[in-house]
């Protein structure tokens, strides 16, 4: 009988630990969660912000871009091409999505790593072949 209440009350005990570790642990939890929610929104609003600045430049670089690359526009990837006429045709909407606001940046981005990876190949190619190498060493 004896040990019957040992067992309880260490059974007991067990239980009330737990208890408290779980509730006091959710509460830090919890409001880890709810601050990376709130700067998930502010991520999202600055992004939103970024983009729409972005696009309302973007005509006059589109403009630039095909002007200076003539005829020699074939000579990029087909990608960023594609790239070039999504955001052409983002950038013309009366309003964006979300969702398109975000794909804009993203399409940018992929462009803009493009052509300085187009650009470093061509005109450096030296630079080209050692930057992959100084990232590695990172």
């Amino acid at each position: 009988m004896k040990s019957e209440r040992a067992e309880m009350k260490k059974l007991s005990t067990v239980i009330i630990v737990v208890s408290l570790l779980l509730l006091t642990g959710c509460t830090p939890l919890r409001q880890v969660a709810i601050d990376t929610s709130i700067e998930n929104v502010k991520n999202a609003e600055t992004v939103r912000e970024i983009s729409l600045n972005c696009i309302s430049v973007w005509p006059i670089q589109s403009g630039l871009i095909k002007g200076a690359l003539g005829n020699r526009i074939n000579e990029i990837p087909n990608e960023s091409v594609q790239a070039i006429k999504e955001l052409d045709r983002i950038a013309a909407l009366p309003e964006q999505t979300d969702y398109e606001l975000g794909l804009f940046i993203g399409l940018k981005v992929r462009l803009l790593g493009s052509v300085v990876q187009i650009t470093l190949e061509k005109y450096t190619p030296s630079v080209a072949e050692i930057l992959p190498t100084a990232f590695l060493l990172q």
